[in-house]
């Protein structure tokens, strides 16, 4: 709390996810009930996801990114404060879940940004409210082509798998990282993040506007690294999203201040 008016917090995955992070802190804020109030799921039987997924993860090993060769070594940050209404508006026109509605936004801004590029392979984040531990977040990769905001939304409504199977992706993905030699883990690990051009993190927190004393207050999240092209963090509210991102390009003043709908 060295600057005024402004808290930060550096935390770390292996601590904690970001849902854990916001139910930690939330009492820096005004009371501000859970957007969805996560319950109690009973977990999937053993063995079953596993199997269940073994022909995506097969497919997904060979999935490799569109971005990669032209990054910079040098790490971007920005921020927005996104007015949600025109989003709500869609999602309702289109019939489309909300998060993967935002999630499509990012990617087509990021079609956008890079012009020559056909294909994008998009890391979703999935909450796991089974898991004990503090991480219950998994990742699952999804591609999708270039085509207008509803074309790429589609294409995300379409591939998404069924929750067995994405549980059985993330469990079989932790098994063989647990599993392999330590000379190999981060030749692995270098390899798994290679398959993602941009990973997307929808986190859901309050059901009013963030704020302290009741003055509004905007929250965003940066790496200090990033081995990924893009990392993006949409925190929700009921009517607006703080949006953030990292990235190995170099923006222009403007990049995603505004949802690119």
């Amino acid at each position: 709390m060295s600057k005024k008016g402004e808290i930060h917090i550096i935390w770390n995955h292996v601590q904690m996810d970001g849902v854990s992070l916001w139910n930690t802190t939330r009492l820096l804020y005004d009371e501000n009930p859970p957007l969805i109030p996560y319950r109690d799921v009973k977990p999937p039987p053993p063995i079953l996801p596993e199997i269940l997924s073994l022909p995506k993860v097969a497919g997904q090993a060979m999935k490799r990114g569109s971005l990669y060769h032209a990054v910079s070594d040098s790490l971007s940050t920005g921020q927005a404060f996104w007015d949600t209404k025109i989003i709500r508006q869609l999602k309702q026109e289109w019939n489309i879940p909300y998060n993967l509605l935002t999630s499509a936004v990012v990617a087509h801004g990021i079609f956008a940004r890079h012009p020559k590029t056909k294909k994008l392979n998009l890391g979703l984040t999935v909450f796991f409210p089974f898991l004990k531990g503090r991480n219950r977040y998994g990742v699952i990769i999804v591609r999708v082509k270039r085509g207008s905001l509803q074309e790429i939304a589609r294409q995300l409504q379409k591939k998404i798998p069924k929750p067995l199977v994405m549980w059985g992706n993330t469990a079989t993905q932790a098994y063989a990282m647990e599993r392999v030699p330590d000379a190999m883990f981060l030749r692995l690990m270098r390899y798994y993040r290679k398959q993602i051009d941009v990973l997307i993190s929808n986190v859901p927190v309050g059901k009013k506007t963030i704020s302290i004393d009741d003055v509004p207050v905007e929250v965003y999240c940066h790496t200090r690294g990033l081995s990924l092209p893009y990392y993006f963090l949409l925190m929700g509210t009921r009517d607006d999203i703080h949006c953030s991102y990292s990235s190995l390009f170099a923006q222009k003043e403007g990049f995603f201040k505004h949802p690119p709908v």
